[in-house]
């Protein structure tokens, strides 16, 4: 019988083999270390939310200003999460910026446009002539005199304005005081009879009130403890209404003053 010779695979036959099986298997290698992982290893797109742990990343892994609007769910922002300091003012609420603006007049603001002066004007007897409001034009101002009467006087500095107001007294009888203009001219329009409306009720007017022109309001009957209404219209079509109440009464109010007009001007 004869013997079969064994042949054992050639040396280029076992390099093919083990390349064979390179291929097959992949090119898998082991990194060296830990934090040995760079851009260069990983694939474009590769890397997905799956493959990031949750709570992970922080603002030092986020380029600054990539993040969008769209980024961001809607409605997810709150206050805590902005700089309110970094906020510019909202254009509708600079109106509102104004209505805790002082003027000269005393403590005045301004809603919807028109401007509001409150003043409280008290002096005791023998006190020089002061400045109550002054306002949209129109300017009124009193004195307290040795015997603790006021003494109104309403000037304009827009010329073609007219002026009314009308005091109210419960306890007041009907007189003939009068409405006049200190300029020294003798205008008859500008020296007016207050009307009686009743027995606690009076009004006057001028409707050529002019720069220069003084309103003088005279008679003590009429202004002591009296309400007031008086409206003003500038020659430009400014209107100040105001009311306001007037008295004398010697060391009033829990004061050493004798002399008080106190009230509110709206001006628009």
């Amino acid at each position: 019988m004869g013997k079969r010779l064994k042949r054992l695979p050639s040396p280029s036959m076992g390099v093919a083999f083990v390349a064979l099986l390179a291929a097959l298997g992949g090119t898998a290698v082991a990194l060296p270390g830990s934090n040995t992982v760079t851009t260069g290893d990983i694939k474009k797109g590769a890397v997905k939310s799956s493959d990031v742990k949750n709570s992970s990343l922080t603002r030092s892994d986020i380029k600054n200003s990539t993040l969008r609007g769209s980024d961001v769910g809607s409605n997810t922002l709150t206050g805590s999460d902005i700089n309110e300091g970094s906020l510019g003012t909202v254009p509708s609420a600079n109106t509102a910026n104004t209505a805790s603006t002082a003027t000269s007049a005393g403590n005045a603001g301004s809603v919807g446009g028109q401007q509001i002066v409150k003043f409280n004007f008290a002096r005791p007897s023998s006190s020089a002539r002061a400045t109550i409001f002054s306002v949209g034009g129109f300017t009124l101002t009193s004195d307290c005199d040795a015997a603790g009467d006021i003494d109104l006087d309403g000037t304009t500095s827009v010329a073609n304005s007219q002026i009314m107001i009308k005091g109210t007294n419960d306890d007041q009888t009907p007189n003939s005081d009068t409405f006049t203009d200190d300029d020294g001219a003798s205008d008859a329009d500008e020296t007016v009879t207050i009307t009686p409306l009743s027995d606690d009720e009076q009004q006057d007017s001028d409707t050529a009130f002019n720069p220069g022109d003084n309103e003088n309001f005279q008679g003590d009957a009429y202004f002591d403890d009296t309400l007031h209404n008086l409206t003003y219209v500038s020659g430009t079509g400014t209107i100040v209404t105001a009311q306001f109440l007037v008295q004398e009464i010697t060391n009033g109010l829990g004061t050493t003053n004798d002399c008080f007009v106190q009230g509110h001007a709206i001006v628009g």
